[in-house]
């Protein structure tokens, strides 16, 4: 690779090639194409206009016929300046920035040598316009083709994605030209030094729009390849998104036993997660698991841990809530921990006669509300997943009953450490109060997290994920 390639700059905290840089000139240029070629082909229909009024007053045999066909010449030239980027659409797609650079070059270029006869039609005229005042020299063609560089030169410059090298090429071309064009006339030294002077200087305003504008356009170019980055970026999230939430179960609202949830990741994907069975003696097993950190890298996480989850339900629907958990710490210890990756579960099997066993693992104590609105807490029964190994981890099974009408609720901890305008958490008491105040006429889940909504001042800050496990009422 070449040194121009591994040339790096840091644009916004992200790192970008001299690779990527000159790709993002490349679909510039290849947008902005169309546009130079029409700019390019109506500056030749402007000047064809030109060249036909003067040879209009012209006196017959001082150039008009000759000024005639330099004007048709420049309008079919316009035209097909126009209309090839039109018709040559999908080819210019394919082709590769160094051949789409020179060929704006050589645009330029020729499109100003195209122009000879027409220069010296334009220049007799205004050479004979200037008459009148006094003048009693001979323009020569080389001034009006000056200002036909500037106005054409200018133009592509400010359109053309060019770097100060290629906006140096035309003026030095014409340049060149010019002095061989000299060899065969009898110019003095002098007026051939001018003449090709004249030229170069005809590029100066285009070189310098380019100089002041590679610095922008360098960092504009890269700002639009970040975006590009960060729009594939979301595109992708939002697919994983759809995968992720693909693991959360359905709600059950059949039978003795239903389950309501409301889940609002932090990011597009979280470190949140619910799994939910139903095992042969009609029990319903609910696992809420809440990873630590946010974003991606939680969903990974949470992600290795619903396969695990499903492997131990295969190996046996029946197992107690502090057996699932105790396999969650082995996994989670043996797996994550090395990378910092903890979690917090909780596990709960209820069964269609209102018997329940639980086991909290340094998860937010769950809430009983009984059928008559009071609200009762859960606390843990285990530790942390994670930090200790599997000889070192102990955990128990909380028993309690649910009777007609009660829920129990399972959330993670970004539910009571939303903030209000002051920075203060909701904290527990709060979020008992709101679940006490919760109407039957909605989801619980969904109740609780619309006045919590209210209460923060801004953004989640974390993940939040309640779940409802409900008695249906008594016939």
């Amino acid at each position: 690779m070449s040194p121009a390639l591994e040339q790096r700059f840091q644009l916004s905290g992200v790192e970008l090639s001299q690779r990527e840089i000159d790709q993002a000139r490349l679909e510039l240029l290849r947008r902005r194409v169309t546009t130079f070629g029409t700019v390019v082909g109506l500056l030749l229909m402007l000047l064809a206009a030109i060249q036909l009024w003067v040879s209009s007053v012209l006196p017959s045999g001082s150039g008009a016929r000759p000024g005639l066909l330099a004007a048709l010449g420049s309008i079919v030239v316009g035209v097909a300046i126009i209309v090839s980027p039109r018709v040559r659409r999908r080819q210019i797609q394919q082709t590769t920035l160094h051949s789409l650079v020179w060929r704006t070059i050589w645009i330029v270029t020729f499109t100003v040598l195209s122009q000879a006869i027409g220069a010296m039609v334009l220049s007799a005229g205004i050479t004979q316009a200037l008459r009148p005042l006094g003048f009693e020299g001979t323009l020569g063609p080389i001034f009006v083709l000056v200002v036909f560089v500037v106005v054409l030169h200018t133009a592509a410059a400010v359109i053309v994605p060019w770097t100060v090298l290629e906006a140096c090429v035309p003026p030095a071309a014409w340049a060149g030209i010019t002095l061989i064009a000299s060899l065969f006339g009898n110019d003095s030294p002098d007026a051939v030094l001018f003449g090709v002077s004249l030229t170069l200087l005809a590029g100066v305003p285009g070189v310098a729009i380019t100089f002041f504008r590679a610095g922008g356009l360098r960092e504009t170019l890269g700002l639009r390849l970040i975006g590009a980055r960060y729009a594939e970026v979301e595109r992708e999230l939002l697919f994983a998104r759809r995968l992720h939430e693909r693991l959360f179960p359905g709600p059950v609202r059949d039978g003795p036993i239903r389950l309501e949830y409301a889940y609002e990741p932090m990011r597009q994907i979280g470190g949140d997660f619910l799994d939910v069975s139903r095992a042969r003696d009609g029990s319903l097993l609910v696992v809420m698991i809440d990873v630590t950190g946010h974003g991606v890298a939680a969903a990974l996480a949470v992600n290795r841990l619903h396969g695990e989850m499903k492997r131990l339900l295969a190996e046996s629907h029946e197992t107690t809530p502090a057996d699932i958990i105790k396999a969650l710490n082995k996994y989670v210890h043996l797996t994550l921990a090395d990378e910092s990756v903890f979690a917090t579960a909780v596990a709960a099997r209820v069964w269609p006669d209102g018997r329940a066993r639980l086991c909290v693992a340094g998860h937010p104590p769950p809430l009983l509300r009984g059928a008559d609105g009071s609200v009762s807490s859960i606390q843990p029964t285990a530790a942390m997943l994670g930090p200790f190994t599997p000889e070192e981890f102990a955990a128990d099974d909380a028993e309690l009953r649910l009777s007609h009408g009660d829920a129990l609720m399972l959330y993670t901890d970004g539910t009571i450490e939303a903030r209000d305008a002051k920075g203060d958490d909701l904290g527990q008491t709060a979020l008992e109060r709101f679940l006490a105040e919760a109407t039957e006429r909605e989801s619980l889940p969904d109740a609780v997290l619309r006045r919590i909504t209210a209460y923060r001042s801004s953004a989640a800050e974390d993940d939040v994920l309640i779940a409802a496990i409900t008695m249906s009422p008594a016939p």
